[in-house]
């Protein structure tokens, strides 16, 4: 978290920080996300709005997954809006839940379990192969879909003898993270926070925002 000196220019504050932080971008783990550097005012701890989004249809992971791909980027794109973050998301995710009985049993640590997904987790083009009439590209793709999938994944072999991922967990599909639990008039539910750009004047982008409800409300 950076503080600004009091008056001091926000936009040349941002392109230093961004200066700074590309010129470690390169130390972090391969496996770590791209840094993202948001602007804020200090009162701007609580959103501006709440939208509450509920199903007795859906589940949590089938809302969240809607609200990603057709709701957040309509309220992002509202003029003056900063963000539109979702409180309480059940983002899709394989969860796979190692049995460290069966494990044991079988000689097997979590980082045998965690090499096997990452040497399955794999996309290569080969190039493409050529006839008189057709060009067909050609991919490599490893990446598994379904949990049936992924519990076939061998885990380790010993000649004949294969241990596969579901003899040693649990395969599911889940959610990313069950850490936050949200609910709206006592049902479960799933909220997008609008925070408003410091520059931007709440009341006129809150009007924005109702403006822009009656359209996503219809697609629902």
């Amino acid at each position: 978290t950076v503080h600004l000196t009091l008056n001091y220019d926000t936009n040349a504050a941002l392109t230093q920080i961004q200066a700074k932080v590309a010129q470690v971008r390169n130390q972090l783990p391969p496996e770590a996300e791209a840094p993202v550097i948001e602007m804020e005012t200090a009162d701007a701890q609580f959103a501006a709005m709440y939208l509450g989004f509920s199903s007795t249809d859906l589940d949590p992971n089938q809302i969240t997954d809607y609200l990603t791909r057709v709701v957040q980027p309509k309220l992002s794109a509202i003029s003056g809006v900063q963000r539109a973050e979702i409180f309480g998301d059940r983002t899709f995710a394989m969860r796979v839940w190692l049995k460290p009985d069966k494990m044991a049993a079988l000689g097997i640590s979590p980082s045998m379990a965690h090499d096997a997904l990452a040497a399955n987790n794999y996309l290569s083009a080969l190039g493409r192969t050529k006839g008189t009439m057709t060009s067909v590209n050609l991919v490599a793709n490893t990446n598994l879909q379904t949990a049936s999938e992924f519990k076939q994944m061998v885990v380790k072999q010993n000649g004949s003898d294969v241990v596969r991922l579901g003899d040693i967990a649990d395969v599911v599909l889940g959610a990313e993270t069950y850490d936050q639990e949200v609910s709206f008039n006592g049902d479960r539910a799933v909220f997008i926070g609008v925070f408003v750009l410091p520059t931007a004047n709440t009341l006129d982008v809150m009007k924005r925002v109702r403006e822009a409800m009656p359209e996503i409300q219809a697609q629902l």
